[in-house]
């Protein structure tokens, strides 16, 4: 099913049957796979074969199980001290990083810069210039090799598909600060699909896993419609 804000975002109703035709049966490049399910259920990626899980969950109260959903995810297919970089709200900060470390080991908080930093947070009344970027390891923990800044500048964001979509500059610094060329990089909020199509342009393998049918297929348009550019 299609919800309303959806169908205001994307413009049409009748965009879902425009999408099935045109893209639902087209093939991704083998290196990057959109899956249309809910990532609790999915049962396709084999434990221990994952190098990155970054992601970008709900942040509204009604989503804080998913962050314990998230947790069990991330140490079932990740690989032995593989990281799990997730974009967080915070108003339910702390609530968040209790879900995250049921199966996780604690690793960092980071902050990405919002353009502008105006953001108003009506409930705090205040102006916010940062996100929380938490970041958190299966075990063992093991540090990581290079040394990284923990303040990411994002460019401009990037709303055209999405009313939650990251900018792909900002992506692309975590990603390539937390895997190298090669690795298997999971989104299991992809969305309008930024993530993974970051990361299968810098050379990672990237599975998105999106539960909407309308936000997958906008995400495999995109993807499609990038290749053909080349």
């Amino acid at each position: 099913m299609v919800n309303r804000w959806l169908k205001e975002w994307f413009g049409k109703e009748e965009s879902l049957d425009r999408l099935e035709e045109e893209v639902g049966k087209e093939i991704l490049p083998p290196e990057i796979k959109l899956i249309n399910g809910d990532f609790t259920q999915d049962n396709t990626i084999p434990e221990n074969s994952v190098d990155l899980i970054i992601t970008d969950p709900p942040y509204p109260e009604e989503f804080l199980d998913l962050w314990g959903n998230l947790s069990e995810f991330a140490y079932k297919v990740l690989k032995p001290s593989g990281f799990l970089v997730a974009y967080s709200g915070q108003f339910h900060l702390t609530r968040v990083m209790v879900n995250l470390a049921e199966h996780l080991i604690y690793y960092w908080t980071m902050a990405i810069t919002l353009p502008g930093g105006t953001q108003i947070v009506n409930g705090r009344n205040l102006m916010c210039g940062w996100k929380p970027i938490l970041v958190y390891q299966k075990p063992p923990f093991q540090k990581i090799e290079k040394t990284f800044y923990d303040v990411v500048k994002s460019p401009q964001g990037e709303k055209e598909l999405h009313e939650w979509q990251q900018s792909e500059g900002g992506v692309k610094q975590l990603i390539e600060i937390f895997s190298k060329q090669g690795d298997t990089v999971v989104d299991p909020f992809s969305g309008a699909g930024t993530f993974p199509k970051v990361a299968f342009d810098i050379g990672r393998k990237a599975i998105g896993i999106e539960i909407d049918r309308l936000s997958y297929l906008k995400s495999k348009e995109r993807i499609l419609d990038d290749k053909t550019k080349i």
